[in-house]
């Protein structure tokens, strides 16, 4: 059990602070509320529904943060304030779910301990998992070791020496911490020391079977299925998860920008800002070859105008490029690359020299816009867009043809059955403008 005056080693890093501070507060009856991934966007204490306490907490824990201090300074600061706004020893409270009047434990010693070391370790393991993929061209691997707990769980005993690449999706929900109370840690490996320690005896270097579980929540009853060993709430890398949120805020963000400013200069500022993501080398990053089974954060890479916005009935004008769409690229098209897309997915995007509706693929009904245009250097090219739940997604792009655009206008959808309509209808542009 740590000491009393418990402080995290260090000074901590600027990305750790930078993660904690952009949680939005949300209040909560019971730690089953928020999930795993809302915990990597919300700051949130059980039971703090119906108690103004969330931002005195927040704003503690945050210069704490900051300025390094011990977890006794934390108690020593925040207690009377908790205290004087009643949110302290065991009282009667309403669940706001059900009605019911319920006995509680609000604050506590023991339960600022849990608020102060939970919120650390998940800051810090954010902030760790940031300096890792900035430095993972010199030390690609990650090395799994238990903490300095008396007892520890056996799985995370089973865990500790496991040696894999950062980009091996098992650090997806193995980062650490994984559970309440674990303090086991992860390191960073550089190839040398790699091949060390891979023939160190208790040195895994494969990634280990996974014996799933399916765990219902109580409150909310929705099923999840985890690693058992994985406490559901922190059955997740925070700072993994955060990019994959912080992605799909800037394209809400930017659609919302996009509607706000009129006289089209909104969208103009929304094609603007992707382009510079497209630019930067984000794109690169995105654009290397995943590994087998990794998935990284969408990538946002291109504007769908208005118009074709509701051609699909699309809320969000930014399209995304996933890690499907980059396998697909490598896989069936290798000449397309983050240059290539540079070149020509912003210029089919506005002004497409054809546009068509495809109404879908194969027999199947799966809405798309196919755009064809030209490079710089005169070739056809063709992209293909598809909305996939809230997101668009760029499906494809690669070299194309007139004829290929004339055939989806000519097929039929299934078997070429006249019932069933035609394939594509044009959008805008004409068939003529690519011959």
């Amino acid at each position: 059990m740590a000491k009393k005056g418990f402080r995290f080693p260090g000074p901590v890093p600027k990305d750790a602070l930078e993660f904690f501070r952009a949680k939005k507060l949300r209040p909560s009856f019971s730690f089953l509320d928020v999930t795993a991934e809302e915990h990597a966007l919300q700051f949130t204490v059980a039971k703090s529904t119906g108690f103004d306490i969330l931002g005195d907490v927040a704003k503690a824990l945050g210069e704490h943060l900051e300025g390094g201090g011990t977890l006794r300074t934390f108690e020593r600061d925040l207690t009377p304030i908790l205290q004087e706004k009643g949110w302290w020893g065991r009282r009667t409270v309403e669940d706001p779910e059900t009605g019911e009047q319920v006995e509680a434990q609000l604050g506590s010693p023991r339960r600022l301990r849990t608020i102060f070391r939970s919120n650390m370790r998940s800051a810090r393991a954010a902030g760790q998992w940031a300096r890792i993929q900035r430095t993972k061209r010199t030390h690609p691997y990650l090395l799994y070791r238990l903490g300095p707990s008396r007892e520890h769980r056996k799985e995370h005993v089973a865990w500790n020496g496991v040696l894999l690449p950062v980009d091996d999706p098992w650090w997806r929900d193995h980062f650490t911490p994984n559970g309440w109370g674990c303090k086991c840690w992860i390191r960073q490996v550089s190839k040398a020391e790699y091949e060390r320690l891979r023939r160190d005896e208790g040195i895994l270097t494969e990634r280990p079977p996974r014996d799933e579980v399916e765990w219902t929540n109580p409150r909310t009853g929705r099923k999840v299925r985890v690693d058992r060993g994985l406490d559901p709430s922190w059955a997740g890398n925070p700072g993994l998860r955060r990019q994959e949120i912080l992605l799909d805020r800037l394209a809400a963000k930017l659609t919302a920008t996009a509607a706000a400013i009129p006289a089209g200069a909104g969208e103009a500022l929304a094609r603007a800002e992707v382009r510079e993501i497209v630019e930067s080398p984000l794109l690169d990053r995105q654009m290397a070859i995943p590994q087998s089974g990794e998935e990284r954060p969408p990538l946002p890479v291109g504007w769908l105008e208005p118009l074709y916005r509701r051609t699909l009935g699309s809320d969000t004008g930014v399209i995304v490029l996933d890690s499907k769409a980059v396998r697909h690229l490598a896989k069936s098209h290798k000449n397309i690359t983050a240059t290539m897309i540079r070149a020509v997915l912003p210029r089919l995007l506005l002004d497409p020299e054809l546009a068509l509706h495809v109404r879908g693929h194969r027999g199947r009904i799966r809405p798309s816009l196919a755009f064809f245009g030209r490079d710089p250097d005169g070739n056809i090219h063709k992209v293909v867009v598809r909305i996939d739940g809230v997101r668009l997604r760029l499906v494809t792009l690669h070299e194309s043809s007139a004829r290929n655009a004339q055939a989806l206008l000519q097929r039929d959808l299934v078997n070429d059955d006249p019932s069933q309509g035609r394939q594509a209808v044009i959008v805008s542009g004409s068939l003529g403008a690519l011959r």
